[in-house]
């Protein structure tokens, strides 16, 4: 199912996208669901191979992100703070380029409480807020803000920490 840019279907895909317009013209009503989901699940590829292969981040990183593209509805670059932002159901997860940072996570209304300081983002600290370590996820369950990439990460920690802020299972 890889519409990833440079694909055969990814290319077919691109030009479909190129040529519908601003979103919420009639060509995008027209598509469909089913349409509309292949295009975002393109443009979250994209996304993210663009982000991931610019930083030359760790691929296991990638990879892991890579897997939650169907869950995945929405993805913000910080170029200056190298980081990558991801929405999953009622959360957004920030990835960093660089290892040494921890991934971070915060409800819907926390992050569009944040747009001013994102908008100015020049450092990966400028996106991560000083908060409890932990609190109760949107999901109902409490959870911590910050995961460290320890060994392991990516099988166990990170699936589970997810789930708590978004009920998402992997």
């Amino acid at each position: 199912h890889e519409v990833g840019e440079g694909s055969p279907f990814g290319q077919v895909v691109a030009m479909v996208y190129e040529g519908l317009g601003a979103k919420g013209s009639p060509a995008w009503r027209a598509l469909g669901p089913s349409a509309t989901e292949v295009i975002r699940w393109w443009r979250v590829q994209r996304q993210l191979h663009e982000f991931f292969e610019t930083w030359h981040a760790d691929p296991e990183r990638k990879a892991f992100w890579l897997a939650y593209t169907p869950s995945i509805s929405d993805v913000e670059h910080y170029k200056d703070a190298t980081a990558l932002a991801m929405k999953i159901g009622p959360a957004w997860f920030v990835e960093f380029g660089f290892t040494g940072n921890a991934a971070y996570a915060y409800s819907d209304l926390e992050w569009q409480n944040m747009a001013v300081r994102r908008q100015h983002a020049r450092s990966p600290g400028d996106l991560k807020i000083a908060k409890p370590t932990e609190l109760m996820s949107p999901h109902g369950r409490r959870v911590s803000r910050k995961k460290s990439h320890w060994v392991g990460w990516q099988d166990y920690n990170f699936p589970r920490w997810i789930a708590g802020w978004t009920g998402v299972q992997q």
